[in-house]
């Protein structure tokens, strides 16, 4: 009878547990909708829901129906690792603040942790999950319940993370900071993970200042003119510090281009110019993230060709003809181009002041080692 007291509270425990979870994950999906715009992918939170509480009752059932004692040493090391866990999961729920929610979300504006736990592993939530449906049914010879709801809880969260990757890849401080990482990932992680993008290629542009990304070989550049008291034109330069590239090559043509970076990387080396850049013009709290993309793939022959490009600035999409040449080193191709944007074609505020009048048109320039 005490052994059975005892199981039903440990399991009251966990049931609880999960339970403030869900307040607390309300709260901060709460805060973020007085925020910002949050779409909440539900029928994924629903499948969890309906697992978790399924788990809860049949680990019940089970239990009660087939407990038998474990050698002592057993019990302590079951209960050490179930204590590791919720101490790591209370240390999530604080580290990630209001970020930390047990349903997947996709806001305007990702606040992506890269220290802490997220320093070698990418989803630590739910490998702790992961464990607590091999221990807690172990530690209570629920073993149908084990082996039965992990391999259930296990597809479930290969697609769940499948899904949350799909959203947080489009965040180059994620990418950039996990592309390192690979190698201290569990391996299912790592297999699932790297599925969608199989067979891409990537190249990532990295500077850590101005004057460095200017003697870069490979850079992306834009520039601008202003008038000032209505006869003086000056031009300004910037560049992109770091850039995320992924595309598909084969011998004939190039597929899937994107290329990614945070609007905190455009860099003029003039400290008034940019913060009024990224943070009154392109808003970089709620849209950190400018996007160009390929409208159709386009064939690996050395020449010059216009295509057009599709570019994503604070969630206005527009296509911009792109004047491209090509050229092969050996198995090397050089991509150089250059092309046009317009301030008021994506809505973006005036970047005008009384004395300076800004030309609307922006160019831009690239070079490329695919």
């Amino acid at each position: 009878m005490t052994e059975k007291i005892l199981i039903n509270f440990l399991i009251l425990f966990y049931i609880l547990q999960r339970m403030s979870e869900m307040i607390i994950s309300q709260k901060n999906i709460n805060k973020l909708q007085k925020k910002m715009k949050v779409a909440i992918f539900e029928e994924e939170a629903k499948r969890m829901k309906i697992l978790h509480s399924l788990w809860f009752l049949f680990l019940i059932i089970e239990a009660n129906l087939s407990f038998k004692e474990h050698k002592p040493a057993i019990y302590v090391f079951l209960f050490v690792i179930l204590f590791f866990c919720m101490a790591m999961r209370f240390m999530l729920i604080k580290y990630l603040g209001e970020s930390w929610t047990i349903k997947i979300l996709e806001t305007d504006y990702q606040d992506i942790k890269i220290d802490g736990p997220y320093r070698y592993i990418r989803h630590p939530n739910y490998l702790i999950v992961m464990v607590e449906f091999l221990c807690l049914p172990y530690l209570l010879h629920a073993n149908w319940t084990l082996i039965i709801f992990s391999f259930i809880n296990f597809l479930f969260l290969l697609k769940r993370i499948k899904l949350e990757e799909s959203i947080l890849m489009k965040n180059i401080k994620y990418k950039s900071h996990f592309a390192k990482m690979f190698k201290l990932i569990p391996f299912i992680f790592f297999f699932l993970i790297h599925l969608n993008v199989a067979n891409a290629e990537e190249i990532k542009i990295e500077n850590e200042t101005y004057q460095k990304a200017k003697n870069n070989s490979q850079f992306i550049e834009f520039k601008g003119k202003s008038t000032k008291l209505g006869f003086i034109e000056t031009e300004f330069v910037g560049y992109v510090k770091n850039a995320f590239i992924r595309f598909k090559k084969d011998q004939s043509e190039i597929q899937n281009l994107l290329v990614e970076f945070d609007v905190k990387s455009l860099d003029t080396d003039l400290g008034a110019r940019d913060s009024k850049m990224r943070e009154t013009i392109l808003d970089e709290r709620q849209f950190p993230l400018i996007s160009v993309e390929l409208s159709k793939p386009i064939s690996l022959i050395p020449g010059r060709i216009k295509v057009d490009m599709i570019f994503k600035i604070k969630n206005r999409k527009e296509i911009f003809p792109i004047e491209i040449e090509i050229k092969k080193d050996q198995e090397q191709y050089q991509v150089s181009g250059y092309g046009h944007l317009s301030i008021k074609a994506f809505n973006l505020p005036d970047p005008s002041i009384f004395v300076a009048k800004v030309d609307d048109k922006i160019d831009v320039f690239f070079n490329v080692i695919l």
